[in-house]
C-alpha cells in the first residue's frame, strides 16, 4: 500500500496516528509485521479502520487508514509492504515510454518521475528502441517523437519501490514530468527491475570522516557564529573547524548596493562562496563516482570551472539564478562512456547541489580529454 496520507487526531486524549491509502495487492492483517520502504523501519498492524469501521483485516483494493504498533518515520508516497515478501526498491528501470511532448525525447534526458504522490528527479539515459507502430517491429532510435512509443532504461536519483507493470500497475505505472513547464512528457510502464550498480550513486549512507555512517533518518547540524563589521564586513565562524571566513561586497555586487568602488574592503562576497561551495561538493562528488567506476583522478586529471549567473529581482534584490561547472577529464579513452554516464547523473547526488537545486538551476558539463595509449 503507498501511503497516501499521513492522518493525526485526538481519541480520549491520545493522539492517534493513522496511515491512509489503497491497498493495491494481496491482504493485511491485524499483526502482520510490515516494513515502510524505502527506509526500511519495521512495525506490526495494531489496528485496521475501513470507513470508521475496525477490522481484523482488508485486502485489495480496499482504501484503508492502517494503525502500526509504533511510532516509525513514514510519510506521504511511502509504501507499506509485508515484512516477509517485500518488493523491490530500485533506482534503475527499463520501461515502455509514451511519449507525448511536442519536443522530442534524446537521451540524456534530466526529468522528473511521479508515481502516484512521490516526485523524484531522474534521468532517461538510454533509449534502446522504437515500436513502429506500422508493422509492430522494434528499431533503434535516437530520439522519440510525439506519440512514438519506445523502451528506455531510466535512472532515478532516489529509491521507489517499483514492480513490472504487468505485475503490479499502481507500482509500475509513473509519469514524466518537464521540470522547466511542469508538463507531463509521458506515459511510462516499467518492463524491468534492474540491480542497482553496487549501490554507487546512494546517497541513503552517508559515510563520515571517522568511518561512522549515518542513516538517512538521522539529524545532524552545522553550526556558525556570525558577527555584522561596519557595513557591509561580516564574518562567520564555523563550529566544526574554529575557521573565521570574512564576507563582503566586491566589485559589481557593492556597486549594486551603493558602495562606490575602493571604499570598502574586498572580500569575497556570499554569493562567491555559495557558486565555490556548490561547485566544490560537486566536483567531489563526480570524482566519487568516477571511482565507483575504477577510474581515481587526483590533481591535474580533474579540474573545473564554475560561473554563477546572478540576475536582478522586481524588488532589487540580487539572486544567484544559475551555476554551470565544467570540468576537464584527463582519462583514458576506454573511460569516455562512463565519465560521461556520471556527468549526466552526479548533480543529483551532491549534497549541496540538492540542497540549492529547488531555487537555483546547476548545470555541468564534461570536456573530456583522451590520454595515454
Amino acid at each position: 500500500m503507498q501511503v497516501q496520507w499521513v492522518t493525526r487526531y485526538d481519541e480520549g486524549g491520545a493522539d492517534v496516528r493513522a496511515l491512509a491509502g489503497r491497498i493495491s495487492s494481496g491482504t493485511v492483517r491485524v499483526g502482520d509485521e510490515v516494513v515502510a520502504l524505502p527506509s526500511g523501519a519495521t512495525s506490526t498492524i495494531a489496528r485496521i479502520d475501513v470507513l470508521g469501521e475496525d477490522r481484523d483485516s482488508a485486502s485489495a483494493p480496499l482504501s484503508v487508514a492502517l494503525h502500526l504498533s509504533t511510532d516509525v518515520d513514514v510519510s506521504r508516497g511511502d509504501v507499506i509492504a509485508p515484512a516477509t515478501d517485500q518488493p523491490v526498491v530500485a533506482t534503475r528501470v527499463n520501461a515502455t515510454i509514451a511519449w507525448l511532448d511536442e519536443n522530442p525525447l534524446t537521451t540524456p534526458a534530466r526529468l522528473e518521475v511521479r508515481q502516484s504522490s512521490r516526485l523524484v528527479p531522474a534521468i532517461v539515459e538510454t533509449l534502446h528502441e522504437r515500436l513502429q507502430l506500422d508493422t509492430m517491429e522494434h528499431e533503434p532510435a535516437d530520439a522519440l517523437e510525439v506519440n512514438d512509443l519506445g523502451i528506455a532504461t531510466i535512472l532515478l536519483a532516489q529509491p521507489l519501490v517499483v514492480e513490472p507493470y504487468a505485475q503490479n500497475r499502481e507500482m509500475g505505472a509513473m509519469v514524466l514530468v518537464d521540470p522547466s513547464t511542469n508538463r507531463t512528457v509521458a506515459a511510462v510502464m516499467v518492463t524491468e527491475v534492474l540491480e542497482a550498480e553496487a549501490d554507487q550513486y546512494s546517497c541513503a549512507v552517508v559515510h563520515t570522516s571517522n568511518g561512522a555512517q549515518m542513516a538517512d533518518e538521522t539529524v545532524n547540524y552545522v553550526r556558525v557564529h556570525l558577527t555584522r563589521e561596519q557595513a557591509p564586513i561580516r564574518k562567520a565562524r564555523l563550529e566544526m573547524t574554529g575557521t573565521d571566513v570574512t564576507f563582503g561586497v566586491p566589485g559589481w555586487q557593492g556597486e549594486h548596493y551603493g558602495f562606490a568602488p575602493g571604499s570598502v574592503p574586498e572580500h569575497p562576497g556570499t554569493l562567491d562562496y555559495l557558486v565555490a561551495s556548490v561547485a566544490g561538493c560537486l566536483i567531489g562528488t563526480y570524482g566519487g563516482t568516477l571511482k565507483a567506476r575504477g577510474l581515481e583522478v587526483a590533481g591535474d586529471q580533474l579540474v573545473a570551472d564554475a560561473t554563477g549567473e546572478v540576475g536582478v529581482d522586481p524588488d532589487n534584490c540580487l539572486r544567484l539564478r544559475k551555476i554551470v561547472v565544467r570540468y576537464t577529464l584527463q582519462a583514458p579513452e576506454e573511460f569516455r562512456d562512463a565519465a560521461m554516464r556520471c556527468n549526466d547523473m552526479h548533480a543529483h547526488h551532491c549534497p549541496n547541489a540538492r540542497s540549492v537545486a529547488a531555487a537555483i538551476e546547476i548545470v555541468t558539463e564534461l570536456n573530456f580529454v583522451p590520454v595515454g595509449g
